[in-house]
């Protein structure tokens, strides 16, 4: 019997350690605060370079199937005005791919992974930010 690991988040950092952790053979709990993943606030970003990481864990079609593409991607002034802003196509070919987002309920089911419920009451130190 191999190591007990306990991930502590269901988001994207999470999900793709567990799935990388078990092609190495090693199971692994994820633990999510959020006692269901909806669609409220339950959006992912991924920039190119997490879906290159998901290339070699066998992950990254069926992220990009699940992924809506951004046109342009950047940050904004609070009156909405571009601060910097990146169109897709020059991110696609600097980087290879560019801005997309995809809800962290479809992403854990792309993964093979459900988070479980952390269980604790509110103001856990597991969940303290």
């Amino acid at each position: 019997m191999g190591p007990k690991i306990a991930i502590i988040g269901g988001g994207i950092g999470g999900l793709t350690a567990a799935v990388a952790l078990a092609r190495r053979g090693l199971a692994a709990e994820v633990y999510e605060q959020a006692p269901a993943l909806e669609e409220v606030g339950a959006g992912v970003g991924l920039w190119p370079n997490a879906m290159a990481a998901f290339e070699p864990i066998g992950l990254a079609g069926k992220v990009a199937q699940l992924a809506a593409p951004f046109g342009r991607h950047g940050v904004r002034r609070p009156d909405g005005t571009w601060l910097m802003c990146i169109p897709a196509e020059l991110m696609a070919k600097r980087w290879g791919a560019g801005f997309v987002n995809v809800h962290r309920a479809e992403l854990a089911a792309a993964a093979g992974r459900r988070a479980r419920p952390c269980g604790h009451p509110p103001g856990c130190p597991l969940h303290r930010r």
